[in-house]
């Protein structure tokens, strides 16, 4: 009970430090990069700048679920043809794993469908992400909240969001929950049967078997491409 005790009271502590990682042998610097190249002092919205829809997904500690979603989406981009169209990064909400690989039950759920996630390396969301990215992506609702909380955004009362979810006149991205586009979820949407709170949800597998991964692999599958799907409009007109 102690360590419980422990660990979470380290958690709590962790949560408030923003660790310092360099990402220069990732993926990811690929997007640090376009990030600093797009010059995030400018007064214009660097999300009005770029022809590409740049798309991040977020979890908790950005270990399991995101890296995953970041890798199906990219190798679903890129089976389409699409490459060029998008820029495609993942982030947790908390540092605790800054700089740590994805899960072992992650990478090796990713790894039998053929889809790289090895290379990925955790960080946290950070301010400079509400102006660079489109739209954020969150795997469930404490994820949004906490996506909310970081960025300090409150909810506009009647503002109608734009083809990519922002309100009219923010500069932060549309943020939503993957599951928006899980054909399931939109199967009971079309009977018109509510959608029970669990099922806009993606589960969080950390600890899990592997089956665990493997049922959250599918989920994480099916929506990405139903995203894909919607975004197609705006990339092909």
């Amino acid at each position: 009970m102690a360590r419980v005790l422990l660990r979470r009271q380290l958690e709590r502590i962790m949560s408030n430090i923003l660790v310092p990682v360099d990402y220069s042998d990732t993926p990811r610097a690929a997007v640090q990069a376009e990030k600093e190249q797009a010059g995030l002092e400018s007064e214009v919205p660097v999300n009005q700048k770029s022809q590409k829809i740049r798309v991040l997904f977020v979890c908790r500690e950005n270990i399991c679920r995101s890296p995953l979603a970041e890798g199906l989406f990219r190798h679903h981009v890129k089976t389409a043809g699409l490459s060029k169209h998008f820029t495609i990064d993942s982030c947790g909400t908390s540092p605790h794993h800054a700089g740590s690989p994805p899960d072992s039950g992650a990478r090796r759920v990713a790894a039998s469908h053929d889809i790289r996630i090895k290379g990925l390396r955790s960080r946290q969301l950070e301010p400079s992400d509400f102006q660079y990215f489109d739209l954020i992506v969150c795997m469930d609702r404490s994820n949004v909240v906490g996506t909310r909380q970081l960025g300090n955004i409150r909810t506009s009362a009647g503002s109608e969001p734009d083809a990519l979810g922002r309100e009219q006149g923010e500069l932060s991205p549309g943020i939503h929950l993957l599951r928006q586009w899980d054909p399931l979820a939109g199967l009971l949407r079309q009977q018109g049967r509510s959608i029970p709170p669990k099922r806009r949800d993606v589960p969080d597998p950390w600890r899990g078997r592997q089956a665990v991964f493997e049922a959250v692999y599918e989920i994480v599958d099916r929506s990405c491409q139903g995203l894909l799907e919607h975004l197609r409009l705006a990339v092909e007109g």
